[in-house]
């Protein structure tokens, strides 16, 4: 029994999952706005689902203060791949994601400020 117990405490104290809903108050004019969106993280199996984004990140970091990740070669769009990075703040709960197309130079970055998920959190 003890042996057990001594097997599955280290991955019940570092093991994290998170459910938290992001919203984006930073909406640039001329940029793609992206007013809500779902991040649900498993650093146990490196799991994240970004909205309708479901991947598995080539690396997850959990500091202290924040949470970082970065994937490759993700299906971004139907006939493009890129890249995915964030960093969430544990304590701001703001969440910056990094976008970056495979045929294109050019990084989107996307800013949101990112709460626990509570259903009943529901505007309708």
């Amino acid at each position: 029994m003890y042996l057990l117990l001594i097997f599955f405490i280290p991955k019940l104290i570092f093991s994290l999952e998170l459910n938290l809903v992001c919203t984006n108050t930073n909406a640039l004019t001329n940029e793609v706005d992206v007013k809500d969106v779902f991040l649900l993280l498993n650093t146990d199996n490196k799991r994240i689902d970004l909205g309708g984004l479901s991947f598995e990140a080539d690396n997850i970091l959990v500091t202290k203060s924040n949470i970082s990740w970065n994937s490759k070669n993700i299906e971004l769009y139907p006939d493009s791949n890129g890249s995915v990075s964030g960093i969430l703040g544990r304590y701001s709960g703001e969440l910056v994601l990094y976008f970056k197309r495979e045929d294109s130079h050019k990084t989107n970055a996307l800013i949101f400020n990112c709460r626990k998920f509570a259903f009943k959190d529901r505007k309708f």
